[in-house]
């Protein structure tokens, strides 16, 4: 289920471009021979391209079991970062703020210049999961995109900083 829906992405991204899954690398998508999505297991990593198939981040695997899904957090308003704390608890992570604001976050550990998969992706109204890169563009997943949890691309203009928890 969570491939149709990161497939759905894809295709709404790149419609009308062949888009096919790579048997070798399961979960990993291509369009024009380009990895366009990360494939999120942990226990092996590799590069192809641009992006690092398969990880160790947990919270990034947590977020994954969530795509599709609507607001899940029950909490009024937006919800990037509620999505965040539910996440990183459930991936038995230790917040260093339980803020619901999304610029919050830049305070919830080390700042980096270059993401990792799993680091958070600080803008200045949202925050979302590092999930790797596409033309230039940084792809996120998280909550309150689209009003689901789904894969979105941002501008790295629209970035204020990113954070390794």
């Amino acid at each position: 289920m969570n491939r149709l829906l990161a497939l759905g992405f894809v295709l709404i991204c790149l419609a009308g471009t062949e888009v096919r899954a790579d048997e070798q690398a399961p979960g990993l998508y291509f369009a024009q021979d380009k990895a366009i999505v990360p494939a999120v297991s942990a226990g092996h990593s590799k590069r192809v391209g641009k992006f690092a198939v398969g990880h160790n981040s947990t919270l990034l695997a947590a977020a994954e079991r969530h795509l599709g899904s609507g607001k899940i957090t029950r909490l009024p308003g937006n919800w990037c970062r509620d999505f965040i704390n539910l996440v990183a608890r459930e991936a038995g992570l230790s917040l260093r703020n339980s803020s619901r604001r999304a610029i919050d976050s830049l305070g919830l550990g080390l700042r980096v210049s270059e993401p990792r998969l799993g680091d958070l992706v600080v803008m200045r109204h949202h925050v979302t999961i590092f999930a790797g890169r596409e033309n230039g563009k940084i792809i996120g997943l998280g909550g309150n995109q689209g009003k689901r949890v789904r894969y979105s691309v941002y501008s790295p203009r629209r970035i204020i900083g990113f954070v390794r928890i």
